[in-house]
């Protein structure tokens, strides 16, 4: 990862770890599932209960912030955690996974790999170069397991009570290696960053075309409720939508650069993209993104009409933040 990359890449966790300090807001969706919601732009997580123990979904941006999360997990389900998922390698997913670290850290393969060698620049950044505060002496915690393609943990005995957990490694996207998180008894999905419910995405490892399909994925998912990596959560068919626009939009705006032979340093700083400009990170982002499809292949998608979608349903009750401590 050139410099230039890591700084930007720093950016994004910056970000969110700048609102990370107060801690997820919790809402319960079913007995059995809560979303954890970071304030835009920071991300979410997800809290799951099963007679095995609790299994979180992404473990936040920084060990404040996942100290929080994971006590506001034991509050919900009584009891520890005992997996933690990481949908992608990102820092803002990643840093506090020390806080988990009794429990086993699960991934895909490739995220593995990225973790063990993209996250020590963006953490050394930031804790050398912008000094914030809560970075100094973060334990890397890589996942303990891995997995390529697919795996699904059954948690829970006997079988009436069990509580069946999906993961599937989707195309790269967002990112090498991200995955979605699917419970089917729930029909409720953790896509991470695949989806960007009303956020702009860090795209540093992105692939639009690899994205592209990824989303062709998660279509063919029968979900009534789907959690993004950050921003909001809401029903499969419009997230889907926003996020393929999005990357449209974002294609052709660079495809339009490219041909008017503007060398790609004024780019970054010369395209714009209406529309997105009120969406959290787009100003910090944007520059990144159009340097990362600068030289790909752009896809061409067709992101077609807007979906007339029924409302979703609402988690029954929503919490105040989490607090600053606990225990795993």
């Amino acid at each position: 990862m050139c410099l230039r990359h890591v700084g930007l890449a720093v950016l994004a966790a910056t970000l969110v770890v700048s609102v990370a300090g107060c801690g997820p807001k919790m809402k319960k969706v079913s007995d059995i599932v809560t979303i954890a919601e970071g304030a835009p732009p920071g991300p979410n997580s997800g809290v799951i209960k099963t007679p095995f123990g609790t299994v979180v979904v992404d473990g936040q941006p920084g060990y404040r912030a996942a100290q929080g999360l994971l006590k506001a997990a034991h509050k919900r389900t009584g009891w520890n955690v005992t997996y933690l998922i990481m949908t992608s390698h990102h820092a803002d997913h990643s840093l506090g996974n020390e806080v988990f670290r009794k429990a086993e850290i699960i991934s895909t393969a490739a995220a593995r790999k990225a973790f063990r060698t993209k996250l020590a620049a963006e953490h050394k950044m930031l804790s050398d170069r912008l000094k914030l505060p809560g970075l100094k002496g973060i334990e890397y915690a890589p996942p303990t397991m891995s997995f390529e393609k697919s795996m699904t943990l059954h948690a829970g005995w006997p079988k009436r009570k069990q509580v069946e957990i999906r993961m599937l490694e989707m195309p790269h996207g967002a990112a090498p290696g991200n995955l979605v998180v699917y419970l089917p008894q729930e029909k409720v999905l953790f896509a991470g960053d695949l989806l960007t419910g009303g956020v702009f995405p860090y795209m540093g490892n992105a692939d639009v075309s690899e994205w592209a399909r990824a989303l062709d994925r998660i279509e063919k998912i029968d979900a009534r409720l789907v959690v993004p990596g950050h921003g909001r959560s809401g029903g499969k068919q419009l997230l889907v939508w926003e996020t393929r626009k999005l990357l449209a939009d974002l294609c052709a705006a660079v495809a339009k650069a490219r041909k008017s032979s503007v060398p790609a340093e004024q780019a970054r700083k010369a395209v714009k993209l209406p529309g997105y400009e009120k969406w959290p990170a787009c100003r910090e982002l944007l520059p990144l993104a159009v340097e990362r499809l600068w030289d790909q292949k752009l896809p061409k998608i067709e992101p077609g009409p807007r979906p007339k979608v029924k409302k979703t349903a609402r988690p029954a009750k929503k919490e105040s933040g989490a607090g600053s401590s606990g225990g795993n």
